[in-house]
């Protein structure tokens, strides 16, 4: 999937938190809030003298519930619940075990190994 598709996608499920979402349709939406934040950090700045403002308050609460949600389809997408997204609250380890849940290849449900070989 594509920067424009990705986020066009993301933000239309901004409430969705069943189903799946693919690597790299994760990653577009994370680059997108990424370069948001930069761009809210600049113009708080220009604005207030400071790279904390407003701006960066309502940058990060609209924004809150599509990263949530894309997170949450990303990890169903890789056989994890979405709640995983609770190691959030650990503040350096919880980021660092998400992100590399979020790096793992989809995994396909459609194959189905014959009994005896390990899944």
């Amino acid at each position: 999937m594509e920067f424009k598709p990705s986020i066009q996608d993301a933000l239309n499920k901004y409430i969705k938190f069943s189903g799946k979402a693919s690597i790299a349709q994760f990653w577009w939406f994370i680059l997108f809030t990424i370069i948001g934040d930069i761009f809210v950090s600049i113009a708080n700045f220009i604005i207030f003298g400071s790279s904390l403002g407003i701006l960066g308050l309502f940058w990060f609460l609209f924004m809150l519930c599509p990263r949530l949600a894309i997170g949450s389809r990303r990890l169903h997408d890789i056989g994890r619940s979405g709640w995983m997204q609770l190691l959030l609250i650990l503040p350096i380890i919880g980021l660092i075990i998400l992100i590399i849940f979020w790096c793992e290849p989809t995994k396909d449900d459609s194959i189905k190994r014959p009994i005896g070989i390990p899944q």
